[in-house]
């Protein structure tokens, strides 16, 4: 029910003490960059697929604004990743030049490129309307549209670009499982082994392309309605195991994450390394940006934010015999004075659980925020399918993400598929 009111539960699940996994890893940071509005779509024209074209002035912007966020954040990139087209090409050479990673090996692959939309492409969408009905339309979205013949010079066959490229794998139209398909052994054969070798990695793309290899990159190859708008670049943090523990959008508030850390007696501010921005658990590694770092934000005793649970997905059958759970989200705040909260029950729930609810609450500084998630069962113990911890840095960034669920031991919940579970919230700090 969107934006529906959270309410406290019947009854109270058993206290989870929120554990986390140590480690002393360096974290792994893998980069998604959607390629800025190019020229083509600053005219009208969305379905640019295949085509090559260069960047509008706002995407120009784009790519600045999305290096300037990157080479602030101190993440040293060891490899970057483009399509062939010149509007990923552009964008992470735009990008790359407001930093220091210019020297960065970069390959290009056209698995990045972004989805063929056969006898849409290049059209309006005004036009578009004009010729197709909207269920068709509609289908298309997902399913591949009608495919260019070998003869079109709009086919890739016909560009000698992909000369070196089997005509079998040249698309005259792509659906979005095609364009999972393309992606997939890119991220199999050439980004996972640098990964493994704990390399961070950009990855500039298209809007489809990206979205598959975020999907595929969480052990995901589910369709869903996800987007990654132009220019936005987001960060997946990834453990040793090649496990996405957190993914958000690289923002300002990102970055005053990075380059300030809270004292554990006062949660005053204290710069990592003064002059320097340097990711989390590797404080003093990162390099100096050529932009002024954002200010960190005023420190009070006290703060009012809005709590957003969205959704959870891949949350284990805790009835198997029904192949399904009735789960509910249970807030609670490290502050034992305060009142904790909960959404509704969702009963019957599948793979992806919607709550959309929201809650003002009060906040002491350094207080974090535990979420955990329960299936619902009348006259017997609820079941813990999962959890996570919102630290006081995350809150002050004004998270917007999805973090990965652990089970009470402080291993990761393997959740309905093996591949984990993840709740999707946000946080706003509204004073």
């Amino acid at each position: 029910s969107s934006g529906g009111v959270m309410i406290a539960p019947k009854t109270k699940p058993t206290p989870a003490e929120g554990p986390k996994v140590a480690t002393d890893a360096p974290p792994i940071f893998v980069v998604l960059l959607p390629a800025g509005e190019s020229e083509l779509q600053a005219k009208g024209t969305q379905k640019v697929g295949w085509g090559q074209d260069g960047l509008s002035p706002k995407g120009i912007e784009q790519a600045k604004k999305a290096g300037k966020l990157m080479s602030q954040s101190g993440i040293q990139f060891d490899a970057v990743f483009t399509s062939v087209q010149k509007q990923a090409v552009y964008t992470a050479w735009t990008a790359l030049m407001e930093g220091q990673d210019l020297a960065v090996p970069q390959y290009k692959s056209y698995r990045l490129n972004d989805r063929h939309w056969g006898k849409l492409q290049g059209r309006s969408e005004k036009d578009l309307e004009q010729s197709y009905d909207k269920e068709h339309l509609k289908n298309w979205t997902k399913d591949a549209p009608p495919p260019l013949e070998h003869s079109n010079v709009q086919h890739p066959v016909q560009d000698p670009l992909y000369r070196a490229i089997p005509q079998t794998l040249q698309p005259g139209s792509e659906s979005m499982r095609n364009v999972f398909d393309r992606v997939l052994p890119l991220l199999s054969d050439n980004i996972t082994p640098m990964l493994q070798m704990g390399k961070s990695i950009l990855v500039v793309g298209h809007e489809a392309s990206i979205y598959a290899m975020c999907q595929l990159l969480e052990g995901d190859d589910e369709l869903e309605d996800e987007e990654f708008p132009q220019g936005e670049p987001w960060i997946l943090e990834i453990d040793q195991e090649l496990f996405v523990k957190k993914k958000v959008v690289l923002n300002d508030g990102f970055l005053r994450r990075l380059q300030f850390r809270f004292s554990d007696t006062a949660g005053d501010l204290v710069p990592t390394n003064p002059g320097k921005a340097g990711p989390a658990g590797n404080a003093g590694n990162g390099v100096e940006g050529n932009a002024a770092a954002p200010p960190p934000p005023k420190v009070k005793e006290e703060y009012t934010i809005e709590v957003t649970i969205l959704s959870a997905k891949n949350l284990r059958d805790a009835d198997w015999m029904y192949g399904t759970s009735d789960p509910y989200c249970w807030v609670k705040t490290s502050n034992k004075e305060d009142e904790p909260f909960s959404t509704k029950t969702i009963s019957n729930a599948s793979n992806v659980v919607k709550w959309d609810e929201k809650k003002t609450i009060k906040i002491k500084r350094g207080t974090s925020l535990n979420f955990s998630i329960w299936d619902e069962d009348w006259g017997k113990k609820d079941d813990h399918l999962g959890e996570c911890t919102l630290n006081f840095e995350d809150i002050l960034e004004n998270f917007n993400g999805k973090m990965a669920l652990l089970e009470q031991s402080g291993k990761v919940a393997p959740g309905k598929t093996g591949k984990g579970a993840f709740l999707h919230l946000s946080v706003k700090v509204l004073d």
